[in-house]
């Protein structure tokens, strides 16, 4: 290990730098390289966390200051793709010590009475809603979003059924929750779209700015994303997988794309009748395991289907609004 390295990097963190200094940290940043230095600073400026902010009880835990640390000490100075591993490992590591206090907090099951507002949205259709904070959610096709009238507490709470764009006010006081049937989303302030339609096989949470907590329902483990990190839970296996996209493809829908990553044809199936407000029947259960990654922008569904069959091998029959994939 290199010490002067590891010294300069925490002063790094601790916004210490002189102008000097700080050219030599982006240098070593756009290296990639003194993972073993940066994994050991982290290390550090977890057990220091610990032990100068948090010696209170379990249940006194403070989870906003652990998200606001989390938040200072990930915070990007350099925008370079090759340091990416930089900002996984301090998100990563303070992670691990904040996951189960954090989840405390993500752990939350709403009351009906609670609901008094709700907007809700038809196939082909979408709606942009404004909440009392100023925050902004576009709520995508067949989706369903509830919500109190007035945030009056100490926390911003919705809950979705479907799929939507959040781009939230920050507000360190109040995080943000969005509920969904397998899993709880929070933020302070950011955007992000969440994915959670009832039939469909798995939800997921990506990130275009800013930071996300999310965690299953009535579990301790938090994942922290980042932007471009799409974390999916699969309803079947019951697990985990985060893989990284262009922000573009998460924003996909929105722009009027629509957007295949190597999906599963039975994954691709509900997509394409919310999109075009059809029916699809696969008639050969083998090509429900295909997978396909492809990108429309704004075609019809004859030439989006024309494409499909190239890409997945198969025949299809459009019949108004049935369509039966052979």
């Amino acid at each position: 290990m290199d010490i002067q390295i590891k010294d300069l990097l925490t002063k790094y963190i601790s916004d210490q730098c002189t102008a000097e200094e700080l050219s030599q940290v982006t240098a070593i940043l756009k290296s990639g390289l003194y993972e073993q230095e940066w994994l050991a600073v982290m290390e550090e400026e977890a057990a220091k966390d610990l032990s100068a902010n948090y010696e209170i009880p379990h249940f006194d835990f403070n989870s906003n200051r652990v998200l606001e640390r989390i938040n200072e000490s990930t915070q990007p100075r350099v925008k370079s793709y090759a340091y990416k591993w930089a900002i996984g490992i301090a998100a990563a590591l303070l992670i691990s010590v904040a996951a189960g206090y954090l989840a405390h907090w993500l752990n939350y099951t709403p009351k009906q009475e609670h609901f008094m507002a709700s907007q809700a949205t038809q196939a082909g259709e979408r709606k942009v809603i404004t909440l009392t904070d100023g925050s902004k959610v576009t709520l995508n096709n067949r989706s369903e979003l509830r919500y109190a009238s007035d945030f009056d507490g100490n926390k911003r709470e919705v809950w979705l059924k479907g799929e939507a764009f959040f781009d939230i006010k920050r507000d360190t006081k109040r995080p943000f929750i969005v509920h969904t049937e397998q899993l709880n989303v929070r933020v302070l302030g950011t955007s992000f779209n969440v994915r959670s339609y009832q039939n469909d096989k798995q939800t997921s949470v990506g990130v275009v700015t800013g930071k996300v907590g999310v965690n299953k329902a009535n579990a301790d483990k938090t994942y922290m994303l980042l932007p471009g990190n799409l974390l999916s839970y699969h309803k079947t296996s019951d697990a985990f997988n985060q893989q990284t996209l262009s922000t573009d493809e998460i924003l996909g829908w929105q722009n009027g794309l629509l957007v295949f990553h190597q999906e599963a044809i039975e994954e691709i199936v509900p997509e394409l009748e919310r999109w075009y407000n059809v029916s699809v029947q696969v008639n050969r259960k083998h090509l429900l395991k295909k997978r396909i990654t492809a990108s429309f922008s704004r075609k019809s569904l004859p030439a989006v289907m024309e494409i499909l069959s190239k890409t997945g091998g198969f025949t299809y029959v459009i019949d108004q609004d049935k369509v039966q994939i052979n």
